[in-house]
């Protein structure tokens, strides 16, 4: 599918719902996260975000605080690198008033993620349709990251190998997605072939000589 082109789309139709999405493809957030985002003082210096996150990824200088809607009420701070995601909240800035989130002005919660997925699912965007979800917009985010930092296509895009770069992309990615844990990224990115392949060696009966 051509994401852009889908999102572009969808734009046309609901302009809040079409920058939801493309929050979630620019930034990796989770569509909750994309609704309740608010733009507004959003962009931190390294020397003011998490500093676990800030750690993750030395060569970024600004991030972005996802903090309103996250899982476990965990704030996280995602790299800010292209200029697609710049200008994607310059636009977000404009549109939205101070102190607000993207969604429409006087949509409660539950009807701002009512409207989201009548909008998708009317531009096709469900396992019934297309047979793609809108998270799917973070799984993508997150194995472009993989891919960028490990020089290598992660398992479920087909890399066949585990790069030489493969821990220190998951431990990347982990913190682009929240968590802690680099084990949640195979859930994600697929597990590492030499992980699955370590699982598939016999089981050995040796017994021990004690007197050896």
């Amino acid at each position: 599918m051509d994401i852009s082109a889908k999102i572009a789309e969808i734009y046309k139709f609901d302009a809040w719902v079409g920058m939801q999405l493309d929050l979630c493809d620019n930034f990796g957030m989770r569509a909750k996260e994309a609704r309740h985002f608010r733009p507004h003082g959003a962009v931190l210096h390294r020397d003011a975000a998490n500093p676990r996150d800030a750690a993750a990824f030395p060569e970024c200088e600004w991030f972005v605080r996802i903090s309103h809607g996250t899982k476990g009420g965990r704030p996280r701070d995602v790299p800010l690198r292209t200029d697609a995601q710049r200008d994607l909240l310059a636009r977000a800035a404009t549109v939205v008033a101070p102190g607000m989130y993207v969604g429409q002005p006087g949509m409660t919660s539950t009807q701002s993620q009512s409207r989201f997925y009548y909008v998708i699912r009317k531009f096709g965007i469900s396992k019934e349709q297309l047979g793609v979800v809108a998270h799917g917009l973070r799984h993508e985010h997150v194995n472009d990251a993989y891919e960028s930092d490990a020089d290598a296509p992660s398992p479920v895009r087909g890399g066949v190998t585990r790069p030489a770069k493969d821990q220190e992309a998951r431990q990347r990615a982990a913190r682009l997605l929240g968590h802690n844990r680099p084990g949640v990224t195979s859930c994600y990115l697929g597990r590492s072939p030499a992980a699955v392949a370590a699982e598939r060696l016999p089981a050995t009966d040796a017994v021990i000589d004690p007197k050896a």
